[in-house]
């Protein structure tokens, strides 16, 4: 019987990746955000796991990986990320998260990648345009600010995003 890691591994290769994923997000460089001062995140498998201990950043890559392409149900970093009424900023002024991508092989057969940064340009932030399309549905355990940037007037003041929300169901039972 054949191993599905392998089998997957294999599919992922740099020669095949394209050809099976598309315009599949490869690496990522977050800069200025929450705990990622400058920090690179390399995707080597179709499979990803992020581990750490809380307040480390693991939703924030995974919020701001969700932000990589356009889609029906577009996610900004600003969906994630939110300011105002906060005793401390979640981003620095430079703030940026570089996009790889796999692209299309050149004639040569070589493995080829594009990329894309969104940044922060004046009160928004700037760079979706080059985003390629693909499905993303972001399913998180909870909508919460960091500890470090909340403060006991803050929390009164923070309003989740209605693309966060969870629905409740007024069905009746059977």
């Amino acid at each position: 019987m054949a191993d599905p890691r392998k089998e997957l591994q294999a599919d992922f290769a740099a020669s095949t990746r394209f050809e099976r994923y598309g315009e599949v997000l490869m690496r990522m460089r977050i800069q200025g955000f929450r705990n990622h001062t400058d920090t690179t995140i390399s995707i080597e498998s179709p499979i990803l796991a992020l581990c750490g201990v809380n307040g480390t950043g693991k939703s924030t890559v995974l919020q701001l990986a969700a932000s990589a392409y356009k889609c029906k149900e577009r996610y900004y970093v600003s969906t994630f990320i939110l300011v105002g009424g906060l005793p401390q900023k979640p981003f620095r002024d430079d703030a940026s998260v570089e996009f790889f991508y796999a692209a299309q092989p050149g004639k040569d057969g070589a493995a080829r990648v594009t990329t894309n940064t969104v940044s922060r340009s004046g009160d928004s932030w700037a760079g979706y345009d080059r985003q390629p399309d693909r499905h993303v549905r972001y399913i998180g355990t909870g909508f919460y600010v960091p500890h470090s940037e909340r403060s006991a007037e803050s929390r009164s003041n923070l309003k989740m995003p209605n693309s966060l929300r969870v629905r409740e169901s007024r069905s009746k039972p059977r």
